[in-house]
């Protein structure tokens, strides 16, 4: 039979106080590395501003609370894969573009940094609304898919795809 003295009743219960507070310990810890992640999310978005208007712009938008890194973008065309951005693409493989002279683009590539709340306009026309619906019309008639596959500054990875609209975490 068991006896229970009382050094083995305080032994036994130090050993379950700190097994709780192991516990406790590893359940905060990893409630501050969630929100140690959440505090840096970056969510990265595309879409376009003035369709149809003579003030075109397509854009890619950090809308999050932290900044995203660009991995990789991937054009897919033809049953291609091209890996350059929008700008560069349309540039080299689109005959059509040469006839536009008021469209202006930024190019983003991997290793860029996006800041939380930046907005990089892609592809942009100021003032000319023959060459908005005409930028308009080549982007719809190429039926492409660009995805960009971006990560926060803690390695969380996303990807969005102009087919998608939302970003699809990789993790």
């Amino acid at each position: 039979m068991l006896k229970f003295s009382a050094d083995r009743i305080v032994s036994i219960s130090a050993i379950v106080i700190s097994l709780m507070t192991l516990v406790i310990l590893v359940l905060q810890t990893t409630m501050i590395r969630e929100q140690q992640q959440n505090s840096v999310f970056p969510y990265l978005m595309i879409g376009n501003e003035g369709y149809g208007m003579s003030d075109f712009k397509f854009v890619l938008t950090n809308n999050g609370i932290g900044p995203a890194i660009i991995e990789s973008v991937e054009i897919a065309y033809l049953d291609s894969l091209y890996y350059m951005d929008l700008p560069s693409f349309l540039y080299e493989n689109v005959d059509s573009m040469d006839t536009l002279n008021d469209v202006l683009h930024s190019n983003f590539y991997p290793g860029m940094l996006i800041p939380a709340e930046k907005k990089i306009n892609i592809l942009q026309v100021d003032n000319n609304k023959s060459e908005s619906i005409a930028l308009i019309q080549i982007l719809q008639a190429l039926e492409l898919e660009m995805t960009v596959t971006y990560k926060s500054i803690y390695g969380q990875r996303w990807e969005l795809s102009t087919n998608e609209g939302l970003p699809v975490s990789l993790d």
